[in-house]
């Protein structure tokens, strides 16, 4: 599944209704990329960051509010993973 909203990612608090029906569609997925999962289970702030990059030297882009949002998002996304693997350990995840 593939969400494009230029920045729609970075809200510091994203609108609740979109991001409820985002997580609900997640939830209905039977299998999830074996390489999308590595990542972000390795995806980490710091790394976020430097993705993100700086605005001018000594001032990142977005501020650590918005990074942090992101990262909850990361954790819940793994959360879903997570509780269908729990449930459905025969599922496992797709290969890349």
């Amino acid at each position: 599944m593939l969400f494009i909203d230029n920045d729609g990612a970075f809200f510091e608090r994203p609108p609740p209704e979109p991001l409820a029906g985002m997580r609900r569609q997640l939830e209905g997925v039977g299998h999830f990329s074996r390489g999308l999962v590595g990542k972000l289970r390795s995806l980490d702030l710091a790394a976020l960051a430097a993705a993100m990059g700086d605005e001018r030297p000594g001032r990142p882009l977005l501020p650590a509010s918005v990074l942090s949002g992101v990262m909850l998002r990361k954790t819940e996304v793994l959360s879903i993973v997570d509780a269908l693997l729990a449930k459905r350990p025969d599922a496992g995840l797709d290969i890349d």
